[in-house]
């Protein structure tokens, strides 16, 4: 099954949302 684009971004860009958020709460932590 291949990916449309908009389905690569749209991952591409929950990844990012999720990298983003589990700095947030690193840094919350320290």
């Amino acid at each position: 099954e291949r990916l449309t684009a908009e389905q690569m971004d749209e991952q591409r860009i929950q990844n990012v949302a999720y990298q983003y958020l589990c700095r947030l709460e690193e840094a919350k932590r320290s």
